[in-house]
């Protein structure tokens, strides 16, 4: 089964679906210098208490800028229950996001005025990009 929304509310109601799928852990392709700001940041923090509150663990790879480094902090991954690895910018060349979680993968374009995703739910297609994310996650050093 393939899903599609549009635009803001499109995207932000793809988001709420990891929270109702209730997966164990998910894992982001993120680039956070857009995902703050498409989103907003009131509504990611709405977001992210749910998913916190329903014991969703998130593992996220997101490119080394000074704005993710300073705003995916210790103590905020910590409580948010979130990992993060960070990949070097020029390796990272897209702008969008990939969430992958249960039997589910969520690609989202975050271009302004652009902004589309679809949810492909697919045990096969999830076990793919899981597996491709743990490639990426144990290719890169993980900050102590």
């Amino acid at each position: 089964m393939v899903l599609f929304y549009e635009g803001i509310t499109g995207i932000r109601e793809a988001l709420y679906d990891i929270i109702e799928q209730k997966p164990g852990e998910l894992l982001a392709f993120s680039n956070s210098e857009n995902f703050n700001d498409v989103y907003g940041l009131d509504f990611l923090r709405k977001y992210w208490d749910k998913r916190k509150a329903t014991g969703i663990i998130t593992k996220g790879i997101i490119p080394r800028t000074p704005k993710a480094i300073s705003f995916y902090n210790r103590e905020r991954n910590q409580s948010d229950i979130r990992t993060v690895r960070y990949i070097p910018i020029e390796s990272y060349k897209f702008n969008d996001n990939i969430n992958i979680y249960g039997s589910n993968v969520q690609i989202s374009s975050l271009q302004p005025g652009n902004e589309h995703t679809v949810i492909i739910r697919s045990k096969n297609i999830a076990k793919a990009f899981q597996f491709l994310f743990e490639l990426v996650w144990n290719t890169i050093a993980h900050e102590k």
